[in-house]
């Protein structure tokens, strides 16, 4: 039997340990006070965009274990979760241009945070003015015949107004010649590092006619691309651009563009500025459409949007649609996930490269051996292999259609994490006097290809951000 005088001895020896540990700070309780994070990059800015990672590391002292750590991007008064988890460190690898702001949130078991201050970086174009590029030739994926040298022609004279210097036409025949380069639809690292030590070549404009119609009305769609001439050449640029003569007719048709020639220099025209954007160091502002999301999807539950994916695009397999619809879609889908920061978007020609080189075909579509080859570490060490079939592509005379189906491989586990089937005409929504209807394929399936995007990897943090989280001393602790 326990005294009440033992029981209260025992007890005022309790409040004294408990007292005394508050006092030294014991860890066992809450911890020692969590301190501001200090966070600090491997390289200083200014840096160019797609020049390499990034590393951005988060040192914290106190707090109660385990930490959280939120690493928060913030550019154009967006801000954006780039990573969060119990890793203290974030590998970024820029790809667009901009004035950026990065900070860290730390949050300890207990739900105390503190935030560091913003960081100022600056990432620059990929290439200068003044850089040295090559224009291939056309490449045409639109099933008809089409004046190509016309069009690189003038679409090469366009460049040159924008202070590059071009690779001359007969230098580049030349190297073409002597490394049997025939397709122009893309390239990998062996053709990327020729041009960039043989003959200085910082980076190839690629450039693929989609559609083309010289009937009235006529219609046009170009998709081009600039990649970066490195070991493991990039994508640093990408724009589409799709117009039919019966676009804005106006009142009593004087909008009408009737001649192909015209059509064609608008069309060249709009690419060009948005390269010109791209090299005074402006961001793509791309849309933010829903309006033609898939018809059915599916999504695994257990991935993760917002973690960092090296994403491979293979062409699609083609069951019944016009000829080289297979590779036109596979295009747009890179174009509307071009600005993910997020995806590191693994260029075609380097995609081609592989699938050559282990003779890999496509004939029953897409398949787990594909997928095994790209995610490979020997290959191309993809995260994500994104395939599907095209049912349907109508862009000549009439209504556009377009049917397809998508499919996402996660490369080291091996299975489906997203499937999708989208069709539409361009003809499904319209309304009065013809508003909403679609006149081009490329307008159509770059709506439809956005969505996709946007279900698939959702910028669900990208928000306008709190005054509290604009704190100039970056602390905030709740």
């Amino acid at each position: 039997m326990i005294s009440l005088t033992s029981f209260s001895n025992k007890l005022l020896c309790f409040a004294l340990a408990l007292w005394g540990c508050t006092l030294a700070g014991c860890s066992g309780l809450r911890g020692n006070p969590l301190q501001m994070p200090q966070l600090v990059a491997t390289k200083a800015s200014p840096q160019p965009a797609l020049a390499g990672q990034i590393l951005w590391q988060a040192a914290v002292t106190g707090g109660a274990q385990p930490l959280s750590y939120e690493f928060r991007l913030l550019t154009e008064h967006r801000l954006t979760v780039v990573k969060r988890g119990p890793e203290n460190q974030w590998a970024w690898l820029p790809r667009n241009p901009g004035d950026y702001q990065i900070s860290v949130k730390v949050e300890d078991a207990h739900g105390t945070s503190t935030v560091s201050p913003w960081q100022p970086y600056l990432i620059k174009p990929g290439i200068e003015r003044g850089s040295r590029i090559a224009v291939l030739p056309i490449e045409n994926l639109s099933g008809a015949k089409a004046p190509l040298q016309q069009i690189s022609v003038a679409y090469t004279d366009m460049l040159k107004e924008t202070g590059l210097q071009l690779m001359g036409t007969e230098q580049l025949e030349n190297f073409m010649y002597r490394h049997r380069m025939r397709y122009t639809g893309g390239i990998g690292a062996e053709i990327s590092a020729a041009l960039r030590d043989e003959d200085q070549v910082a980076a190839v404009m690629i450039t693929s006619l989609e559609s083309y119609e010289d009937s009235i009305p006529p219609k046009i769609a170009l998709i081009s691309r600039l990649v970066l001439c490195q070991d493991t050449p990039r994508i640093a640029w990408i724009d589409g651009v799709g117009l039919s003569g019966a676009d804005h007719p106006g009142l009593l048709s004087l909008g009408r563009i009737d001649r192909i020639e015209e059509l064609q220099k608008k069309a060249l025209a709009t690419l060009r500025a948005s390269f010109e954007n791209y090299l005074a160091g402006g961001r793509s502002r791309g849309k933010n459409t829903e309006e033609q999301p898939p018809r059915d999807y599916y999504r695994a539950t257990d991935f993760s949007p917002d973690n960092s994916y090296r994403l491979a695009i293979v062409p699609f397999l083609n069951r019944y649609a016009r000829k080289n619809a297979g590779f036109v879609v596979p295009l747009h889908l890179i174009n509307s996930l071009a600005n993910h920061e997020n995806l590191d978007l693994i260029e075609p020609g380097l995609v081609r490269e592989q699938l050559l080189k282990y003779r890999l075909i496509m004939q029953a579509g897409p398949s787990l051996a594909i997928a095994d080859a790209l995610a490979h570490k020997s290959t191309l060490n993809a995260d994500l292999i994104l395939s599907g079939y095209v049912f349907d592509y109508q862009d000549q005379s009439g209504t556009p259609k377009i049917d397809f189906s998508t499919r996402l491989f996660s490369g080291p586990e091996r299975k489906i994490i997203w499937w999708s089937r989208s069709y539409a005409a361009g003809d499904d929504d319209v309304y009065f006097f013809d508003l909403g209807r679609y006149r081009s394929a490329h307008v159509l399936t770059e709506d439809m290809t956005r969505a996709i995007g946007q279900l698939l990897f959702p910028r669900k943090y990208d928000r306008e951000p709190d005054p509290t989280e604009l704190n100039p001393t970056g602390y905030n602790q709740h």
